[in-house]
């Protein structure tokens, strides 16, 4: 049996070499294009992210300055007539009631004096919670509201109160008629027993 073998000579053996050599500065030449396109690629990328971050912060500082504008109160919102009005309905509240308790006690009973005690107690209260939110309506740094949110609150609670203050006033009135009908009746009694004393 005989091998057929060719040996590689040396002309064929450095043309190979040759051949290869090209082949790899063929490559390095091409890797050299694609990491400047690489770096050209991660420079856009970086100023694309700069960008995006540069946008977002200047977002939220924008969303973080409108919302703090939410939380101060315009000078025009505080000095509105209504919030004066609603602090003297108040006190007129306070003011009728205060007359009725100095008037009930000699014709009243004491049942109904502990009914007009609840009716008060309970009115004021209500009044006190009206006046704590017109107070973190008109106050800094407590509520985020927009200008005409927060008029559109004062609004209601101004006609809030003065419903309060009408019940009060025709409570008042009618507990006041009340006992000005049995002081006359007491009166006549009296008068009655004076001018008749035999009875």
């Amino acid at each position: 049996m005989s091998q057929h073998v060719e040996a590689q000579t040396f002309q064929e053996w450095f043309r190979q070499k040759s051949t290869q050599r090209k082949y790899l500065i063929q490559q390095i030449a091409a890797l050299k294009v694609y990491l400047g396109y690489l770096k050209d690629g991660y420079d856009i990328a970086k100023k694309g992210l700069n960008i995006v971050g540069d946008i977002k912060d200047r977002n939220f500082k924008d969303h973080s300055t409108y919302f703090e504008s939410l939380k101060l109160v315009n000078a025009s919102v505080r000095n509105s007539a209504k919030v004066s009005l609603i602090v003297a309905y108040q006190n007129q509240i306070v003011s009728e009631f205060r007359k009725l308790r100095q008037n009930s006690d000699n014709q009243l009973t004491p049942d109904e004096i502990k009914y007009i005690e609840e009716v008060c107690a309970n009115l004021i209260d209500e009044c006190e919670s009206s006046l704590s939110v017109l107070t973190q309506i008109v106050s800094d740094r407590t509520l985020e509201m927009k200008d005409d949110e927060r008029l559109a609150a004062i609004d209601a609670l101004y006609e809030d109160m003065k419903d309060k203050y009408a019940f009060a006033k025709s409570f008042t009135n009618s507990t006041s008629m009340l006992i000005l009908q049995r002081s006359k009746e007491q009166f006549e009694i009296e008068a009655s027993s004076k001018l008749n004393p035999n009875k």
